[in-house]
């Protein structure tokens, strides 16, 4: 009887989509106790004649609340007692990590500092819940979100992969982690070393290392992407010490931590500086480290969050400086980024995915003036000097290395008249500083240690924007709609059901990709008939051009990057040596 009304309840489940099946919840009986989780009914529709139940469970807390004296802290490994006679419902979205309100994505409902979940979701092979069967060392696909290290949360229906799960036939885990104040706080000194967002990934990881058979999982085939800050955060792991032998396969999307507003070292002066411009702004006026900590841990995380983006103003830094960004803190990162990947004994011997898109750069400037997502701009000399020379002051730090790299992404006509629109020029070259440079030095430096890697370069413009603009192109995160196979998700308004048939194969295509890497550490499968994908290598460059019908590129924006990578570091350095020169000059001239 059970088994009819199972088929029953799939027959009403609306079509194309998903959505939580009635009938029994699944269980899992895990090495703390048994999970109880929910199905998901997954219908591709008419163009996708597809259907698959999913097992999800939600919001596994992986380390100990980090409040009180864990404030700012790192990890501590949940510590489990029998609740509920030993049974931890897992079949709800629990809280986001703190962070503050913002225009650009849904926010979640509620925060709190007792945040540290993940979400693993498994294939069902049947359509038939009451089933319940579990994969056999399935593929594990481990997420990491973005937000620049000060937002996000991985933990909700918004970022749900059914799809991923039910097309891909893998297991994928996506957590959270601490962002802004309470993830990168630092002292500069032993009280407080920071990163305890990077060190909950890591311990995120190790949880998969020691539960995941449970679910059905391999631990020994664990792939880590992550999309934006998410992608940088799995660079990091790249050539952490503290990460090494918990994946075997990345993927970069979109995110590389060579490149982007993370690149600039962060000193132990800095850092302190920061730390007691906190304390002053929310009333600790403690003159040592561990006395002004424990003031801060004692304070509502409300008020941290509220009053930490003062800190920039209240040092005096460039308004677009992260006031707690990752830094090399001796225990997670060892060394600056640049300097760990110089040296190749330090990169982990895994395959790699890296990637992003054509026109990343308009939602990046378009962050910084929010009235232009609702409509296209032109952009005047006078604003195009102005919004670069604000978001290229970390990377470019400058002036004659900022003016020169101005002049290469404008035409002749562009220089000549004033008015006309530069638009394009700030979406090509913030695209190229942050993203596309970035991830080719990333590959270059993988392929000198033998790694395989395969680049890719995302031209598809979807026919719904993640943004709700009608001018951003292949902007920054569109492809995560694909990966994720988000516009089946009807949470999701601006993007549910508003897909081509064309579009809806792209995705089951680049879903296929995707989990085709995380099962072999190679996009290519001779299961499938996609076109081939080519390894990139030096100095051919190959990749893969993902648009619907594919194509392969090589030597992506060679002058560009060239320019980027190798001149605009040396014309940095010449004008440094050059100031510096005439500084110690002057403290001469006033002996």
């Amino acid at each position: 009887m059970a088994a009819v009304l199972a088929i029953v309840a799939l027959l009403l489940q609306p079509v194309c989509g998903y959505s939580e099946a009635s009938g029994p919840n699944p269980t899992i009986q895990s090495n703390f106790g048994t999970v109880i989780g929910k199905s998901f009914i997954f219908d591709g529709g008419e163009h996708l004649p597809i259907i698959k139940t999913v097992n999800g469970y939600l919001s596994i807390p992986y380390a100990e609340p980090p409040v009180g004296p864990l404030r700012f802290m790192p990890p501590v490994a949940k510590s489990w007692t029998v609740k509920d006679g030993g049974n931890y419902n897992a079949t709800v979205n629990r809280a986001a990590c703190p962070q503050l309100k913002t225009q650009y994505f849904n926010f979640p409902e509620e925060i709190t500092e007792d945040c540290l979940h993940l979400d693993v979701y498994t294939p069902n092979p049947t359509v038939f819940v009451v089933l319940n069967l579990q994969p056999k060392a399935a593929p594990v696909m481990v997420y990491i979100h973005g937000g620049g290290f000060v937002m996000g949360t991985g933990t909700t229906q918004l970022s749900s992969p059914v799809p991923i799960v039910a097309l891909g036939d893998v297991i994928v885990v996506i957590i959270n982690y601490r962002t802004n104040v309470f993830g990168f706080f630092s002292t500069g000194d032993d009280v407080v070393k920071g990163n305890a967002g990077l060190k909950d990934q890591v311990m995120a990881l190790k949880w998969v290392q020691e539960n995941i058979e449970s679910f059905g999982g391999d631990p020994n085939r664990v792939t880590l992407f992550g999309e934006s800050a998410g992608g940088i955060s799995t660079t990091y792991h790249l050539v952490s010490p503290m990460s090494r032998g918990l994946v075997s396969n990345v993927i970069l999307q979109s995110g590389s931590l060579l490149g982007g507003m993370q690149r600039s070292p962060e000193t132990q002066d800095s850092q302190m500086k920061r730390a007691f411009a906190l304390g002053r702004i929310v009333g600790c006026e403690q003159t040592k480290t561990n006395e002004l900590v424990e003031c801060l841990q004692a304070i509502d995380f409300e008020i941290l969050l509220a009053n930490y983006t003062q800190t920039i103003a209240e040092t005096g830094e460039h308004p677009m400086t992260n006031p707690f960004p990752p830094n090399s803190d001796g225990e997670f990162l060892t060394d600056s980024a640049e300097r760990l990947f110089e040296n190749p004994s330090n990169i982990a011997q895994v395959s790699a995915m890296i990637g992003e898109l054509a026109d990343e750069g308009n939602v990046v400037f378009s962050m910084v003036y929010p009235t232009y997502i609702e409509e296209e701009p032109i952009v005047n000399q006078t604003d195009y000097d102005m919004i670069l020379d604000m978001m290229m002051i970390n990377q470019v730090p400058t002036s004659l290395a900022r003016q020169t790299l101005k002049l290469i992404y404008l035409t002749d006509q562009q220089i000549s008249d004033p008015t006309s629109d530069r638009k394009d020029g700030i979406n090509h070259l913030l695209g190229d500083l942050w993203f596309v440079c970035p991830d080719i030095k990333t590959s270059k430096y993988m392929v000198s240690e033998g790694n395989h890697v395969y680049a890719y370069h995302w031209t598809h413009v979807p026919s719904a924007s993640l943004w709700g603009a009608t001018w951003f192109g292949a902007t920054h995160a569109e492809d995560l709609t694909f990966v994720f196979g988000s516009h089946f998700n009807e949470h999701m308004s601006q993007l549910y059901n508003r897909f081509t048939k064309e579009e809806i194969q792209l995705t089951k295509d680049v879903i296929t990709y995707w989990t085709n890497f995380a099962k072999y550490g190679n996009p290519n499968s001779a299961n499938d008939c996609l076109p081939e994908w080519p390894k990139f290598t030096v100095p051919e460059q190959a990749y893969k051009e993902i648009k619907i019908g594919f194509a392969n590129g090589r030597m992506l924006n060679p002058l560009a990057c060239e320019y980027i990578n190798g001149i605009v570091p040396r014309i940095v350095a010449m004008e440094q040596k050059q100031d510096a020169q005439f500084d110690n000059m002057d403290s001469c001239d006033g002996i």
